[in-house]
């Protein structure tokens, strides 16, 4: 194994000295510190000002000028020249000829927001509020909710709108007729106070002015009003992506809350763009630039979204752009023929390997290659956690806890397991286990408070057990409880457990399919054509990052 990877070492620092040399072979790519300039619409002016100033800070040299432009002047330079353009899709009629290119740099997003002590909050979040209710607010400016929405209660409307430009023209555009006169614009600094000193307030701002400085979480005490996108007067699940910041961005990228509520900034040029000065400056802004938005008034890009456009800047055709000497075409041949020998020595050493080693019995974690309802496992007699862990409660008080089926499924083969070690304390919603499967990790959460009396020690030497047994010999503790009467009725028995089962496949599958937004291959196979069973083990090909993704956006928001 040794001697394998010091050969493919050896390669790699040979291919990589050939490369280092081809890449400093004077060619047509332009220097990275080549001036040149962006053409942006008025709107952008402060924002580019905003990037090129923290890109220079950054210790870029590149010179870039700004120049303001109107729609005639841009839409003809996107047409006819190679000029970089950044424009809004609100200023600007982006360019989509076949042959252009562009890119989303941002996005700008007006948001409806409540005080969370709002006397009908609850009911909102069951219902949301439909487009043509919020046309009629934003028309009419009611001094009460009754009318609206055909109810009884004296409740109180209190209407505040931030006087910043995107939302007076948006919701002026929503409004199709205008804003009613009573609404008086409230400055931008004023409008989050406004509503968190009125109970009975609703307002409409910028996303960007929403965040606690961390971009995860939610000012508080202030909710975003849900949107009842497709007007049936419910908050159907698909439309439900108001529980936290992130969840609610992947949301508007995806396509699940209204387009004239949104605005994105894109980048456009005719062609991709050649001058590496160019690239350099795009690739910042699609990462460490993304931070600098929300100063300006926009909000950032979800990280699946910068990857989906950072991709558009590696296509095939980049390699046709770079020269390569006629002289290494000799040692371009060597090295072909030598790692033909040396791969094709490696296969016949491990074939001859294998073939000398006794086979290891394994385990098969299922014989189907796809998994629905009726593949899951759901014993009865079992408690279920919104989380995916089960509880039994033993005859003797002590409750024995393990992970269900559907995320064996979900996960397939876990190669180890971190558990904590007897007489440690644990409290519901902490961190109880975690399972790792090549390098990739996810954590789980305790459905109940109490004390570790022991935890299954076949685990450490067999982690399988957790895939191809997991109600008995998979399980993981052995908890005593310390509120069992009182948690209990936080967990479901087999029948609710099934029933909720079916929405934890829908919402699995908007996991995947937001996913695919990146164009990733590795994607590819995940939801069906037919939109059928989804794969068995879906995750287990899936690289760290959308590992992540799914312990924040699927198994987090459960707790």
């Amino acid at each position: 194994m040794k001697t394998r990877v010091i050969i493919i070492t050896v390669l790699l620092l040979l291919f990589n000295g050939f490369a280092k040399s081809e890449e400093d072979h004077p060619g047509n790519i332009s220097n990275p510190k080549d001036a040149f300039k962006i053409y942006v619409s008025p709107k952008m002016y402060n924002l580019m000002n905003n990037w090129v100033d923290h890109y220079s800070t950054n210790g870029q040299a590149t010179s870039i000028e700004i120049i303001s432009s109107d729609e005639k002047q841009i839409n003809r330079l996107a047409e006819t020249d190679e000029a970089l353009c950044i424009v809004s899709d609100q200023d600007v009629s982006v360019y989509s000829a076949s042959d252009s290119w562009k890119i989303v740099v941002a996005q700008d997003v007006v948001v409806p927001i409540l005080n969370s002590s709002h006397p009908l909050k609850e009911q909102f979040l069951r219902t949301g509020i439909s487009m043509n209710d919020f046309q009629e607010i934003l028309r009419d400016a009611p001094s009460n909710w009754n009318k609206v929405l055909n109810i009884d209660t004296d409740c109180p409307l209190n209407l505040y709108v931030s006087s910043t430009p995107f939302v007076m023209t948006t919701l002026n555009k929503l409004a199709e007729s205008g804003l009613s006169k009573k609404i008086k614009p409230v400055d931008e600094t004023e409008i989050i106070s406004k509503v968190l000193n009125d109970k009975f307030a609703i307002g409409f701002c910028n996303l960007s002015q929403l965040s606690d400085g961390s971009n995860l979480a939610l000012l508080q005490n202030i909710s975003i009003l849900p949107v009842d996108k497709n007007g049936n007067r419910k908050l159907d699940y698909v439309e439900n992506i108001y529980e936290n910041l992130q969840t609610f961005q992947r949301g508007v990228w995806i396509g699940k809350y209204p387009n004239v509520l949104s605005s994105k900034i894109y980048a456009i040029s005719k062609g991709k763009p050649a001058n590496a000065s160019e690239v350099a400056f795009l690739k910042w802004i699609l990462s460490d630039g993304q931070k600098y938005l929300a100063s300006s008034g926009f909000s950032d890009l979800v990280y699946a979204e910068r990857l989906s456009q950072l991709s558009k800047f590696d296509s095939p055709d980049n390699l046709a752009s770079v020269p390569v000497k006629s002289t290494s075409g000799i040692m371009s041949i060597f090295l072909i023929i030598l790692v033909v020998f040396i791969t094709i020595g490696i296969i016949l050493d491990m074939v001859f390997r294998r073939a000398r080693k006794p086979l290891k019995p394994k385990y098969i974690l299922s014989t189907d290659s796809f998994f629905n309802q009726q593949s899951v496992t759901i014993p009865k007699g079992v408690y279920f956690d919104k989380t995916h862990a089960w509880v039994f409660m033993r005859r003797n008080g002590q409750v024995k806890i393990g992970i269900d089926d559907f995320m064996m499924h979900v996960t397939g083969e876990i190669s180890k397991i971190d558990m904590k070690s007897s007489g440690t304390r644990i409290m519901k919603g902490e961190i109880l286990f975690s399972i790792i499967s090549k390098g990739r990790l996810l954590n789980f959460y305790s459905p109940i408070s109490g004390t570790i009396v022991e935890h299954n020690v076949k685990l450490k030497s067999n982690p399988l057990l957790i895939s191809s047994s997991p109600y008995s010999d998979g399980w993981i503790y052995n908890i005593q409880p310390l509120n069992w009467g009182l948690e209990m009725q936080y967990l479901s028995l087999a029948e609710k457990y099934a029933f909720w089962i079916t929405n934890e496949f829908s919402r699995l599958k908007e996991f995947f399919t937001s996913a695919l937004r990146n164009d990733s291959p590795e994607l590819a196979h995940v939801v069906l054509q037919d939109g059928g069973s989804l794969k068995n083990n879906v995750l287990a090909d899936m690289n760290p990052k959308i590992w992540e993704d799914f312990q924040t956006q699927f198994i987090d928001v459960s707790k």
